[in-house]
C-alpha cells in the first residue's frame, strides 16, 4: 500500500496584532502543522478529489487556529492563513483535478 500524506504547515505570528496596542507586546512566531492522509483516495475520481480538498481545508483551518468572531483583524488574518495553506497544499499534491476544484472555489473557503 502506497502511503500518501501531506503536511500542512503554516507560520503563525502575532506581529500585526502588536501594532494595535499602545504598549508593544512580544511577538510570537510559531509553526503549526497538520498531517493529511489520502492513501485511501483515487484523485482521478471527482468524488475523491473533493474529499481530499475538504480534508485539506479542515486541516488548514485547524493549523491556522480559531479566532473569536468579534476580533475582525484576527479573523481576516486567519482567513488569509487558511487560503494560503490550502493553496500551498493543493499545489504540493500535483493533481489537476484537485487544482480545478480549488480554482472553482476562486479563493473562497
Amino acid at each position: 500500500i502506497k502511503t500518501r500524506t501531506l503536511c500542512i504547515a503554516v507560520a503563525t505570528g502575532l506581529a500585526s496584532l502588536a501594532a494595535n496596542f499602545a504598549v508593544a507586546a512580544p511577538v510570537v512566531d510559531a509553526t503549526q502543522s497538520v498531517v493529511v492522509k489520502y492513501h485511501d483516495l483515487d484523485l482521478s475520481q471527482p468524488k475523491d478529489a473533493r474529499k481530499l480538498y475538504a480534508r485539506i481545508k479542515y486541516a488548514a483551518e485547524k493549523a491556522c487556529g480559531d479566532v473569536p468572531n468579534n476580533e475582525l483583524v484576527r479573523l481576516q488574518e486567519q482567513h488569509a492563513c487558511v487560503v494560503r495553506a490550502v493553496a500551498d497544499a493543493v499545489a504540493a499534491v500535483h493533481s489537476t483535478r484537485l487544482t480545478q476544484i480549488q480554482q472553482a472555489k476562486g479563493g473562497r473557503i
